[in-house]
């Protein structure tokens, strides 16, 4: 009997947050349901105790070409939340885990990418191939390929409102943000807590509705880089903040930066205030390796060339049970000590 999940990269930001929340709940969501056994894989163990006291078994993984290894993990699995890699080696890391997957005979597969990338190829230019986001489209198609359309969905997700924490530092020191954004194009951003919520909810779902392959999680409004500004400044009480358009290497020397800064080196043992974000909600510096800003800064670029990035969609509120998603001003409002602690 299948009675396993295997999610991987839980040493990234989504990956960490979503395999806290499923240890969190599984077991617990129905006592009629035999134990599951939450199998996390990851390059980098360190830092990941909290999701071991909770019950998952780490699998640190060196060498994704040894299908043995990876073959292994999926025996008995049902259920496999795919989350790449942000590493040079995605594309290979992420068709070893589908290959593993579908030959193991695991029932589903999600897999997370990022929003509006459907028409890639129509943006690539010869001074910008989007290299990391076509990798994203290149699994999602293997996904589809390896994967019968009842047994698995693709998950598009926007930057996370909890991206902005990295910005603490630059509003306290420039009352400012800075992106690679165009100051009035229209874009997306959802809170990682309502994303994590989702993916649980309908994960454990049993609708016996036809599958939906395709999920696009968007906020119920778009936003502008003015309207962020405006947001953040009324939020955290810091008159005259202002936005500042910025070149890509300008972004990625300060991600740079943020990668090794103490304030980001730990997580918050405790929300200070009501309303606040969840300590594994908080993202780590480390977070941050040249792959992941590479995909960041691309990610904003693809913005500034598609309306695709901002199409909203009800997929989100419709997977919150009822529940309306956190908008990126409640956000700020909400976590102004958590920005003040960054100071």
């Amino acid at each position: 009997m299948k009675n396993c999940i295997v999610i991987t990269n839980v040493d990234s930001f989504a990956g960490y947050a979503i395999a806290f929340e499923f240890l969190s709940k599984w077991n617990h969501s129905s006592s009629s349901k035999p134990v599951t056994e939450f199998r996390l894989l990851c390059h980098e163990r360190q830092g990941l105790h909290e999701l071991e006291k909770l019950g998952g078994k780490i699998f640190e993984v060196e060498n994704f070409d040894d299908k043995k290894e990876i073959r292994a993990i999926m025996r008995g699995v049902f259920y496999v939340v795919l989350i790449p890699e942000y590493s040079t080696e995605r594309v290979q890391e992420g068709e070893a885990i589908i290959d593993a997957a579908e030959k193991e005979g695991v029932d589903y597969m999600t897999m997370l990418s990022y929003l509006g990338i459907d028409k890639l190829e129509e943006k690539v230019t010869s001074t910008n191939k989007f290299e990391n986001l076509n990798q994203y489209l290149e699994l999602e198609r293997k996904v589809a390929d390896n994967f019968n359309c009842a047994s698995y969905c693709i998950m598009q997700v926007p930057i996370f409102h909890q991206l902005f924490y990295y910005f603490g530092p630059m509003i306290d020191d420039k009352q400012q943000i800075a992106l690679p954004t165009k100051e009035h194009k229209e874009w997306h951003s959802i809170d990682l807590g309502d994303l994590v919520s989702a993916v649980f909810n309908l994960s454990s779902s049993d609708s016996s509705e036809k599958n939906q392959t395709l999920f696009r999680f968007t906020g119920r409004h778009t936003i502008t880089a003015e309207q962020m500004v405006k947001y953040a400044s009324k939020g955290l009480e810091r008159e005259d903040m202002t936005y500042n358009k910025i070149d890509p290497e300008e972004m990625y020397n300060y991600l740079s930066r943020i990668h090794g800064d103490n304030r980001f080196r730990e997580r918050p043992n405790h929300s200070l205030f009501e309303g606040e974000d969840r300590s594994y909600l908080f993202p780590l510096g480390e977070y941050l390796n040249e792959t992941c800003i590479h995909t960041l800064i691309e990610y904003w670029q693809l913005i500034n060339t598609t309306e695709d990035t901002g199409r909203t969609s009800e997929d989100l509120d419709n997977a919150l049970d009822g529940r309306e998603s956190i908008s990126l001003k409640q956000f700020f409002k909400d976590n102004k000590g958590q920005f003040q602690r960054l100071r």
